[in-house]
């Protein structure tokens, strides 16, 4: 698998991709599974349960395009090696 920009998608690979139910790419998280045609992370979500009037909060397994995700790990290591100081 292929993100947006052309980086191989691998099982553990840091990834910045759509946060639950948002638009926009808002989420650091890892991958957990590769299938054939989707690539599979946990991602924070929250959703209200009419029933018992609560709002629930957990990480859910999401299954997404190869294209909704970008790896960051090569950047997230030359940041931290080369920028300590903005690594907070």
């Amino acid at each position: 698998m292929i993100d947006i920009l052309g980086h191989p998608i691998t099982v553990g690979a840091t990834v910045l991709t759509n946060g639950y139910y948002t638009a926009c790419m808002n989420t650091i998280t890892t991958v957990e599974k590769i299938t054939e045609k989707a690539v599979y992370a946990r991602v924070d979500a929250q959703w209200y349960d009419w029933e018992t009037k609560q709002r629930h909060r957990a990480k859910k397994l999401m299954r997404r395009r190869p294209d909704q995700f970008i790896v960051i790990d090569k950047q997230l290591k030359y940041n931290q090696k080369t920028y300590p100081e903005n690594m907070l």
